[in-house]
């Protein structure tokens, strides 16, 4: 049996997160994820990866709550514990993009760019071209495109972002809507 400091224990308290958002219940998510990063912390240097990755998906959940400013933090460590790491671990694209999101939100698209760049970078190189994920990483860097004023750049990335999205996940989905939030978006300030 596993004691509340073994490693599994937290992993298991990650995995319960993700269930109980999944059922709704998004604030006891986040306070299962802050006691695994607690978990986390306690093991020291040990488990570096472990760490990125708690804190990571916190940060994550914080930001989709529109909790920018709670979420910032979180992905700035796990984006250090990933440059200890590796450069170029590819479990580092999602940081990179959930706080480059941020940024964007937060209207810091210009510190945002280069992370989400190389955040679509290292997911262009380590998925498939239909994966949801690349797909939602290059509908927030078309955004990012947009909003620092490169448009014609930008605007193609949202639109075939959004297509592959909607034929992948269907027009309901979560993040179908949010590429389609962020097109519009885009199609209002090109109206102007």
């Amino acid at each position: 049996v596993y004691g509340t400091e073994h490693p599994e224990f937290g992993a298991g308290l990650r995995n319960l997160s993700l269930t109980v958002d999944g059922l709704g219940r998004v604030d006891e998510g986040i306070a299962l994820l802050r006691r695994t990063l607690e978990l986390d912390l306690k093991r020291g240097d040990d488990d570096r990866l472990t760490r990125a990755i708690t804190q990571n998906n916190l940060g994550f959940r914080l930001q989709r709550e529109r909790r920018f400013a709670e979420a910032e933090p979180f992905l700035r460590e796990s984006l250090a514990n990933y440059e200890h790491i590796d450069p170029k671990h590819p479990d580092r694209a999602a940081p990179l993009i959930n706080l480059g999101s941020v940024l964007v939100e937060t209207a810091r698209a210009a510190e945002a760019l280069p992370l989400l760049r190389e955040g679509v970078a290292l997911r262009e190189q380590n998925m498939q071209p239909g994966s949801w994920q690349l797909q939602t990483a290059r509908n927030v860097l078309g955004a990012c495109l947009v909003a620092v004023g490169q448009a014609d750049e930008g605007r193609p990335l949202l639109q075939s972002s959004y297509e592959a999205l909607l034929a992948k996940l269907g027009p309901e989905h979560k993040r179908t809507l949010e590429a389609k939030r962020r097109l519009d978006a885009a199609n209002l300030v090109s109206a102007k």
